[in-house]
């Protein structure tokens, strides 16, 4: 099982390293193009977390992830924010990146990074990804009647993500504290995989609400198969998989770690035959009225560019972050 173990963490770390182009990683299409700072910023924490964590073959993980930082750096807009590239106007969540990976790595993002954080964050402790309606209205040509209540409303997915950003924490955490529903989950705005929400929220949630943390841990292992599988859209999902894996991981349950290990061990047999694991990951754009784009009857288009969007991290790659992460976070216990 340990050389098992093995050999799927350094076919991970060999895609991602084979991958890193530029001192970027890159996924999801848009019509800006593909996303290299928020994705940059995502696969370069998992890849700070698999060197701590000792993972095989991750020697040289960290100093990937450190010419990563040093290229996003040069690319922080004048107010502090990153974006989805360099096209894109900045947004929360990937500012949230950039700022966890610094802190990973021992740099200081800047001033106006974690002040700019304010302004995504609601009175209610939500983070959300656009801190108003401008500028993004008129950069998508929007009608002017058009609401922007989904792309500026409180965000699970995004609040989970800043549950460990020390300036936007105890807001966050109280927020997803007293929004989880009685099963234990959230909603994810921009992922088809809600499972993603709880595989961020458990780890902020583990110190100051346990219990909260522990549920939502179990409701994560309720959506594994028999055989340590998500599915998705009728089909296993190693990215969805892999989600439920981190959040079992950090739980501060015990009991969750054998829930864990199963997600794990399905992860390990089931690697692309390039490396790492097969794209899974889907990228949703909502249209910026929709509040709840997890409703049934939407219309979505499946390799869109635009909103109602549904986007595939077409390498892999950021399927293949989320189990590094996922592997990292168990090699602790």
């Amino acid at each position: 099982m340990r050389n098992q173990s093995e050999v799927a963490l350094r076919t991970a770390i060999g895609k991602l390293r084979r991958a890193h182009q530029d001192g970027r990683w890159r996924a999801f299409h848009l019509y800006p193009g593909l996303s290299d700072e928020w994705v940059a910023a995502y696969v370069g924490c998992a890849m700070v977390e698999a060197h701590e964590a000792g993972l095989a073959g991750a020697g040289d993980a960290r100093d990937l992830a450190e010419e990563t930082w040093r290229s996003i750096a040069s690319a922080q807009r004048p107010d502090g924010r990153w974006g989805f590239n360099g096209l894109a106007i900045g947004d929360g969540d990937s500012t949230m990146w950039a700022i966890r990976l610094a802190r990973a790595l021992g740099e200081v993002p800047g001033l106006n990074a974690v002040r700019v954080l304010a302004e995504h964050q609601r009175p209610d402790g939500s983070l959300s990804t656009y801190a108003a309606e401008e500028p993004i209205r008129s950069i998508i040509d929007a009608d002017p009647g058009l609401s922007f209540g989904g792309w500026i409303g409180p965000h699970a997915c995004v609040t989970a993500v800043g549950s460990t950003v020390e300036e936007v924490a105890d807001g966050s955490l109280r927020y997803l504290a007293q929004t989880q529903s009685a099963s234990g989950g959230w909603r994810a705005y921009w992922w088809q995989a809600d499972a993603y929400v709880a595989a961020f929220a458990v780890q902020g949630l583990t110190t100051s609400f346990p219990d909260v943390a522990a549920r939502a841990a179990q409701w994560a292992l309720s959506l594994l198969e028999e055989d340590g599988s998500v599915w998705q859209d009728g089909a296993p999902s190693a990215f969805a998989t892999a989600c439920v894996a981190r959040a079992a991981s950090w739980s501060p349950a015990m009991e969750h770690r054998p829930g864990a290990r199963r997600a794990l061990d399905w992860l390990q047999s089931h690697l692309d035959l390039r490396g790492g694991w097969p794209a899974s990951a889907l990228l949703r754009v909502p249209d910026p009225d929709d509040v709840e784009p997890w409703v049934p009857g939407r219309t979505w288009v499946s390799g869109g560019r635009r909103e109602r969007a549904l986007v595939l991290d077409v390498d892999g790659v950021f399927t293949t972050a989320t189990a590094l992460s996922a592997f990292a976070r168990a090699a602790t216990w």
